[in-house]
């Protein structure tokens, strides 16, 4: 499955990248061990700048959340990257 390019507006991308860029989860506590979650897959490595999370096969594609959780790494890290998604993005347009 190959993406098509599609034009984008660069107005509606700017609007995009600040929102995510802004997003803010506040944790307030867990639920215990009952409610856990792990998950598994995600991304191939490989195809994915581990600096920028930018793909290497699609440039302007981000690997962000669950997409980037390996090997049950969960939430924490899916979080994390997709910080460092929003991130890159935000200086990215900023260019």
């Amino acid at each position: 499955l190959k993406p098509e390019p599609r034009p984008a507006d660069g107005r509606a991308c700017r609007q995009l990248a600040r929102a995510a860029a802004d997003f803010r989860l506040n944790v307030t506590g867990i639920h215990g061990f009952e409610n856990a979650q792990v998950t598994r897959g995600g991304a191939a490595t490989e195809e994915w700048s581990l600096d920028t999370l930018e793909s290497l096969k699609v440039p302007g594609l981000y690997a962000a959340g669950e997409t980037t959780a390996c090997r049950g790494s969960g939430t924490s890290i899916a979080l994390i990257l997709g910080k460092l998604s929003a991130e890159t993005v935000k200086a990215d347009l900023a260019k």
